[in-house]
C-alpha cells in the first residue's frame, strides 16, 4: 500500500497508539454507556475528542475519518462536531432501553472471536453498580478452530464478573458451558439453551 501511494507521491497517514512516526494517535481513553473521550494527536496537535459510541475500539474507528477530514483540510478543532452525533449500525453496539430501564448493549451482528471477546472486555469496565447479563450465541463459521475460539472467551468472561451468563447454540453447550459453570458457578447464574427460541 505505501509503495502503490509513493508511486503517486500520495504522503500516507498512519494511526494508532502514541509512538514515534504514527501520524495520528489515541490515547486516554475514558469509556462509559454514554460514549467514549480521549485524546487526539495529529502530528503534534492535541485536541479532546467524544464520540456517542460504546467501546474503546470506537476511538480508532474515528482515526481514518480524522484522516480523510485532514487531507481536506478541515482543521482538527472542527472535526469533533461532524462526529458528535454518529451512530452504530444495529447490532454493532447499539445502546437499547430495556424495562426498569435496563441498559442492552446490541452487538448481534455477526460476532466473532474479536468483536465477541471485545465487547465482553467492555463490560468488565462497567462500575460495579451494573448487573451484568451476558447473551451469547454461537461464533460460526470458524471451522476447526471453532472448539479453540469459544473456550477462549473464557477469561473475558471471568473478567467481566457477570451476575448472569447466558449461552446459546450448540457450540457454546459443547465447548464453552462447562467451563463457565465451573469457573462462575457458585457466584453467577449460568445456564444454556439449544437455540434463541429456548433462550
Amino acid at each position: 500500500m505505501h509503495e502503490a501511494l509513493e508511486h503517486r507521491h500520495i504522503a500516507a497517514i498512519s494511526y494508532g497508539t502514541p509512538r514515534e512516526g504514527v501520524d495520528i494517535t489515541v490515547d486516554n481513553i475514558q469509556s462509559s454507556l454514554e460514549g467514549i473521550r480521549f485524546d487526539l494527536s495529529y502530528r503534534g496537535e492535541q485536541i479532546d475528542f467524544a464520540l456517542p459510541l460504546v467501546g474503546k475500539y470506537q476511538a480508532f474507528n474515528a482515526c481514518p475519518v480524522v484522516a480523510v477530514a485532514r487531507r481536506l483540510s478541515i482543521p482538527l478543532s472542527d472535526i469533533p462536531q461532524y462526529l458528535k452525533h454518529v451512530h452504530p449500525n444495529r447490532g454493532r453496539g447499539v445502546i437499547l432501553t430495556g424495562i426498569n430501564g435496563a441498559k442492552i448493549i446490541d452487538g448481534s451482528y455477526n460476532g466473532g472471536y474479536v468483536s465477541l471477546s471485545t465487547g465482553i472486555d467492555e463490560l468488565s469496565r462497567l462500575p460495579e453498580k451494573y448487573h451484568k447479563i451476558l447473551l451469547i450465541g454461537d461464533m460460526r463459521e470458524l471451522a476447526n478452530e471453532s472448539r479453540e475460539m469459544h473456550e477462549k472467551l473464557l477469561p473475558h468472561i471471568q473478567d467481566a464478573h457477570p451476575d448472569r451468563v447466558y449461552l446459546v447454540g450448540p457450540m457454546m453447550r459443547e465447548y464453552l458451558f462447562d467451563e463457565v459453570a465451573t469457573a462462575l458457578g457458585d457466584t453467577t447464574v449460568v445456564e444454556t439453551y439449544l437455540n434463541s427460541r429456548n433462550a
